[in-house]
């Protein structure tokens, strides 16, 4: 998660603005306008294609393999594992995969009370005050999920990446820069197919 208590609050509407601006764009081929030096920042900042910023837990697996080591640490003093993905659509789909996960291990289907769960202040950083209504706002996500609806799950997935991916001061690494439509849309399809995604 990124650590909103480190961010210049005042500058949280101009989020807005930029997140409107290129979801107004988002099938320009944006990249196009980025030199060289900028773009290989870009593709280094989300090579690990992990946009939800999801953990990974478990005390199996090979760094740089299946997790990358974050720079904060837990309660433990060990550095955070975050997940690692191979592809951009296996990483956005992940964001819907562990929505559903914790709205079926909760027995709900309440935004605010999944993403409560989702995002949390803890050692990787503070929670963003404004999560769930942020959603709702600008992604038109409704009070309750309903992930059967293709439309709302993609909303969520983009939703939910553009408030883990806050790039106020540097917006040459903004997500819609490295994220497309056509990303999203696969992901839907891995997320509600996964065998038949991968074919």
């Amino acid at each position: 998660m990124v650590d909103y208590s480190l961010m210049n609050i005042d500058k949280i509407g101009n989020l807005t603005e930029q997140t409107n601006t290129v979801l107004n764009n988002i099938n320009t081929p944006l990249k196009k306008n980025l030199s060289n030096e900028n773009l290989n920042k870009l593709e280094n900042y989300y090579k690990r294609n992990n946009p939800g910023n999801i953990k990974y837990f478990s005390k199996e697996g090979i760094e740089g393999v299946d997790y990358y080591l974050g720079t904060a640490e837990n309660e433990s003093g060990n550095l955070i594992k975050y997940k690692k993905f191979n592809t951009k659509a296996e990483g956005l789909s992940a964001i819907a995969n562990v929505i559903r996960n914790i709205s079926e291990n909760n027995n709900t289907n309440s935004l605010e009370k999944i993403m409560n769960i989702y995002a949390v202040t803890d050692g990787s950083g503070k929670r963003f005050d404004k999560y769930e209504s942020r959603l709702k706002n600008t992604f038109n996500i409704k009070d309750t999920i309903n992930l059967e609806d293709d439309k709302q799950v993609k909303n969520l997935i983009m939703g939910i990446t553009d408030v883990e991916n806050p790039t106020l001061n540097e917006p040459e690494l903004n997500h819609n820069l490295y994220y497309f439509e056509t990303d999203y849309d696969d992901a839907v399809n891995l997320f509600k197919d996964p065998v038949m995604a991968m074919e």
